[in-house]
């Protein structure tokens, strides 16, 4: 009965989100999108937008939004980014972004920045940063104007990470494209983020607030309840096979999906091997994660440093360590730099970990972007741990922790 009446709940919920709203007297309605949720029970993020289609009047207001989490207190790093008409984010994201080298490509070459590097050294974009009209956005009072106008470069409205306030995303925006123009809408952290807007005439009809509220809160306690259901199968997994050696390989994974849901951990929780068996760590392509150990060295290697590039990527003097918060340099945006420790994004090690004095891990790995590595990554482990095992850590998600306990 419990399930009949659930289902039901999510069937009305998401039927009501299909009611009209506004007509040709309607004033102007502000909308809420929001990007991805966190839910109850589990460390697990839901990567999507909610709703994934929206109708609105020219006029009206869009209010992008995300939630945080103290127990991630790495996820819900969230921004919005606008697409002109005409741009589907399938291509512009082959085009303008998962490109390395398409200018709204999350990481970039630093080239003055020890240019004697294979590869070069490497920086988070300012782009995906910093807001591109940061004159307004940021209250409900003062929206930036969007009519979809300009190119897949140009064009696009960013929001950048929403510095100072609760939410990594707290952006307003007013849609003035005319009637019967489609707009969409991603998050250029995670692409699998995205919503279609579709501008309608005065006369139609336009997606409820109330209904898509109703509709997302459903569909959160749905994803709450995979969620759960996955954890508790992999948190104690023990799926191995047998190598050609004889020895066995061991299944594991960093950050684990399933459809919209990530969970925030390393799966399982504690993996118990033998001298000589391989761990095999999965990536998934709506996060970018490592899998780095001994903790401690994890956990201590700065991967992320804020820098201000005095003479900019032109010139050849050293940058010199920025302030912690905005405008972080004297030339706020034209010299801040968030640098790539030269290290992190590269694997290191031999594939066979040696104990507390040999630094092993996989590098950034995920997303599927080109020159970003979605591979599994193998690990060897000759070494006795003890009873305590030997713990690691992604290096982007600190809370992200597992151990290996190794007999002999």
């Amino acid at each position: 009965m419990k399930a009949r009446l659930v289902g039901a709940t999510v069937a009305m919920a998401l039927s009501l989100a299909a009611l009209p709203v506004g007509g040709a007297s309607a004033a102007p309605v502000t909308h809420e999108v929001h990007f991805a949720a966190f839910t109850e029970g589990v460390a697990a993020e839901v990567i999507k937008s909610f709703p994934g289609t929206l109708r609105v009047h020219s006029g009206d207001l869009i209010h992008f939004t995300a939630n945080t989490d103290p127990a991630i207190p790495e996820a819900g790093v969230h921004g919005a980014g606008l697409l002109p008409k005409g741009q589907e984010p399938r291509t512009w994201l082959r085009e303008q972004a998962t490109n390395l080298e398409g200018p709204w490509a999350a990481f970039v070459p630093d080239p003055d920045e020890q240019p004697d590097l294979v590869p070069s050294a490497w920086k988070i974009s300012n782009r995906m940063i910093f807001p591109n009209r940061p004159q307004c956005g940021a209250t409900a009072d003062n929206p930036c104007d969007f009519d979809g106008s300009g190119d897949g470069d140009q064009g696009v409205l960013a929001s950048g990470m929403g510095w100072g306030v609760d939410s990594f995303l707290d952006f307003y925006v007013r849609v003035t494209a005319e009637a019967g123009t489609t707009l969409w809408a991603l998050c250029p952290f995670h692409p699998a983020i995205r919503v279609r807007i579709d501008v309608v005439a005065d006369d139609e009809a336009a997606s409820s607030p109330e209904a898509v509220a109703a509709a997302r809160e459903a569909a959160i306690a749905r994803h709450a309840t995979k969620a759960v259901a996955l954890h508790e199968e992999y948190v104690d997994a023990r799926i191995g096979r047998r190598g050609r050696d004889g020895a066995k390989v061991w299944q594991a994974w960093a950050g684990l999906e399933a459809g919209p849901i990530f969970l925030a951990g390393m799966y399982p929780r504690t993996l118990r091997v033998r001298q000589g068996d391989t761990v095999e760590w999965n990536f998934g392509r709506k996060e970018i994660h490592t899998v780095s150990l001994p903790l401690n060295t994890a956990l201590q290697t700065p991967w992320l440093t804020v820098k201000c590039d005095l003479d900019t990527d032109a010139g050849t003097a050293e940058d010199v360590d920025g302030a912690p918060a905005p405008p972080f340099c004297p030339g706020a945006t034209t010299q801040v730099e968030f640098d790539l420790d030269h290290t992190f994004p590269l694997p290191i090690g031999n594939g066979s970990f040696g104990g507390a004095d040999d630094f092993e891990t996989s590098g950034i790995r995920g997303y599927g972007y080109p020159g970003l590595r979605s591979a599994p990554y193998r690990l060897r482990f000759n070494k006795a741990s003890g009873r305590g095992g030997f713990a690691y850590a992604c290096m982007l998600h600190y809370g992200m922790r597992g151990k290996i306990v190794v007999a002999d």
